[in-house]
């Protein structure tokens, strides 16, 4: 549950920075640069993306400038940092290492590939980073602390850890 509510987050976020950025297509030749049809309306295109979850297939027009901030480098960066911190079997820092390094060997594929700039593949990973420490450390708070508890927040993060009322204690 964690890992989606995170993912949740960061797609919403996504969103807004697909509505309020432009880059230009880093690559030459595609449906992006050959016979292009302008965007209308940036609002209801971005809210199309996010709904389509990516996939170009569910949208009539290609999705250009679907650049700022990676969603496949985002998926791929918090279930790694999802299994880092659940997965028994990674208990040595040798196996942590590993799965890093295949991650940032993804990444740099992405890169590689002129689907994403560096720019977006390196904020993905800070925005991942990010709302993945903010939610697990807000998370403890409201377990610690008995006024986090019962702000709206806390009791959102509570709901997505138990589905419901938290167990008592």
């Amino acid at each position: 549950k964690h890992l989606f509510a995170i993912y949740a987050v960061l797609m919403n976020m996504r969103t807004v920075t697909i509505i309020s950025t432009t880059l230009p297509i880093p690559y030459a030749k595609g449906p992006c640069r050959d016979d292009h049809r302008p965007i209308s309306n940036r609002l209801l295109t971005g809210l199309g993306y996010a709904f389509a979850l990516g996939f170009k297939q569910f949208l009539s027009t290609p999705q250009c400038g679907d650049l700022i901030f990676s969603g496949h480098t985002t998926f791929m960066w918090i279930f790694t940092l999802h299994l880092v911190r659940h997965a028994s079997i990674l208990n040595s820092a040798c196996r942590k290492s590993i799965v890093y390094l295949l991650v940032s060997i993804g990444a740099l594929y992405i890169i590689a590939t002129r689907n994403h700039y560096s720019v977006d593949v390196v904020l993905a990973i800070i925005m991942s980073t990010v709302v993945h420490q903010l939610f697990y450390t807000s998370l403890q708070l409201s377990y610690l602390s008995r006024e986090h508890g019962t702000h709206w927040t806390g009791k959102l993060l509570l709901w997505i850890d138990f589905g419901g009322a938290p167990p008592s204690t």
